[in-house]
């Protein structure tokens, strides 16, 4: 049997209206979130995330100011992938990899 490999996901859990500004703010939480690691076909830095989360368009309570997100990519069959946005830099998921 395959290890499976912890990370933290962040993913919209959410959404609610702004009246003043006629638009919808996106609610983000965390959970934990296991994967195959023989399942991973890519890893890559989520940027566009992370300056959502640097500009504060992102509150988490207790997350720390200096984060970087990755998106880790997975091969679900079929020639069908799922992108899932973790916490961390792409060296520690790969070191997370390597180490299981």
């Amino acid at each position: 049997m395959n290890k499976l490999i912890a990370f933290i996901e962040i993913y919209v859990a959410g959404s609610e209206y702004v009246k003043e500004s006629a638009d919808m703010n996106r609610i983000y939480a965390l959970r934990e979130f296991y994967i195959n690691p023989r399942h991973i076909v890519g890893v890559r830095e989520n940027k566009s995330l992370k300056d959502l989360f640097d500009s504060q368009q992102i509150k988490i309570e207790g997350l720390n100011e200096d984060l970087s997100f990755c998106k880790v990519i997975l091969n679900t069959g079929s020639n069908i992938t799922l992108n899932v946005d973790v916490v961390g830099t792409p060296e520690l998921i790969m070191k997370k990899i390597q180490e299981c």
